[in-house]
């Protein structure tokens, strides 16, 4: 957990110009070598990350539910982002959020905003429906 906590806080580098997709998705530039599967540490990597983003940032609801569903309900909410006087604006597209309640991406908008998270340069990161 404290591994994961450092890495929360010098997370999420987004780069430097306004981009739409998948905010929380993969980069559209990283790509599965042909027959490679993500496994191993990776894999162990991404379910402590999720463990840890349904602890601290999600209704207590969300405790219990596989990062699969999570993916396509909350990790992929399409949204932009963008830099804005030494912060990262991230806009969620709640209109089309289809599988997840807006109370509920209310909740951990919320929550992210409270923890003041920085990138690695100091930006500020903040989280708007």
């Amino acid at each position: 957990e404290d591994v994961l906590k450092a890495y929360m806080f010098q997370w999420p580098y987004l780069g430097e110009s306004r981009q739409e997709g998948a905010v929380f998705g993969p980069s559209p530039d990283v790509k599965e070598k042909e027959g490679e599967k993500n496994d191993g540490i990776f894999v162990d990597f991404i379910g402590a990350l999720n463990g840890y983003c349904q602890k601290h940032f999600f209704p207590p609801a969300y405790s219990g539910i596989d990062i699969d569903r999570l993916i396509t309900s909350i990790y992929g909410v399409p949204g932009i982002f963008w830099e804005e006087e030494g912060s990262i604006r991230v806009f969620l597209d709640a209109k089309k959020a289809t599988t997840v309640s807006i109370s509920d991406l209310e909740y951990a908008v919320k929550r992210v905003n409270e923890c003041h998270i920085c990138d690695y340069s100091g930006r500020r990161l903040w989280l708007e429906i």
